[in-house]
């Protein structure tokens, strides 16, 4: 892997928030007025059970967790809209031939969740199970997601993350709420998610998990903005919609409300083989 020189990158304007990307570690680096965080960090050998390859080599630590980011002088109002607003970093790299991805979760209670590319580029491959048996899975997607998009994580919806470039970090933003809680156990008993995403010889290919007893085909898909019934633009951090209008950002509190039929369109451009 090509290593960095210490460098600083200002994500100020992806994100509305005074933080920098420090690319040789990689780390966060926050300025003034931040919430002073620390990273919980996903090491390879807690990952082992959802990889493709058990025994897969690769970085010792693959991502990095920032919980409850913001501006000090939010941390009532965030608190009063039950929200939490998180960082995650993804390690350039590849586990075998499989990407760095995060381990995966389901949310209890159904709650939506929001995504925001700050740096690099993500795949985010969603699936939804049968309400009854979950090895029976409904409906997958796998989601290309770029700097300054964002994703709305519909109801229902399990979802993992992966950096899908050789060189550079992936640097994730999301809003949830807090009244929310991840259930990774869904992910563990089945050994992963629905598809492995490995990098073959330089092409992105999808392989099936043998776990699962009903597996539809992955649709591939773009993020559709602007998204206006929850305060979503191109050129406006998520982070924004805290001063902006914070009663967009409802819809993670009461997902039965609304509609997430038109949150993403379809992408033929995206082709990865099923292998």
């Amino acid at each position: 892997m090509i290593r960095f020189k210490q460098e600083l990158i200002n994500l100020e304007k992806n994100s509305s928030l005074d933080i920098r990307l420090n690319l040789e570690k990689p780390e966060l680096v926050f300025g003034r007025d931040m919430i002073p965080v620390k990273p919980d960090i996903r090491a390879l050998s807690q990952m082992q059970e959802v990889l493709l390859d058990k025994k897969a080599s690769g970085p010792g630590e693959l991502y990095y967790m920032y919980r409850g980011v913001g501006y000090q002088p939010d941390s009532a109002k965030i608190a009063k809209h039950h929200l939490s607003y998180d960082i995650t970093i993804i390690r350039p790299a590849l586990v075998g031939k499989e990407f760095v991805k995060t381990a995966g979760h389901y949310h209890l209670n159904s709650y939506p969740e929001l995504y925001e590319v700050l740096w690099g580029e993500a795949f985010c491959l969603l699936q939804r199970p049968d309400k009854d048996d979950f090895t029976k899975i409904e409906d997958v997607m796998l989601v290309k997601v770029k700097a300054k998009e964002k994703i709305v994580i519909p109801p229902y919806y399990g979802h993992i993350l992966i950096n899908p470039l050789s060189e550079a970090p992936l640097v994730v933003a999301n809003w949830v709420s807090s009244e929310s809680s991840s259930d990774y156990t869904l992910y563990r008993k089945a050994k992963g998610a629905a598809y492995f995403i490995v990098n073959n010889d330089g092409e992105i290919n999808l392989i099936k998990n043998d776990f699962f007893k009903e597996l539809p085909e992955a649709r591939t898909a773009r993020p559709v903005l602007p998204l206006k019934q929850f305060g979503l633009f191109f050129d406006k951090p998520i982070y924004s919609i805290l001063d902006e209008c914070v009663e967009k950002l409802d819809f993670l509190k009461y997902p039965d409300k609304y509609d997430y039929n038109n949150c993403f369109v379809a992408d033929k451009t995206l082709l990865c083989a099923v292998v």
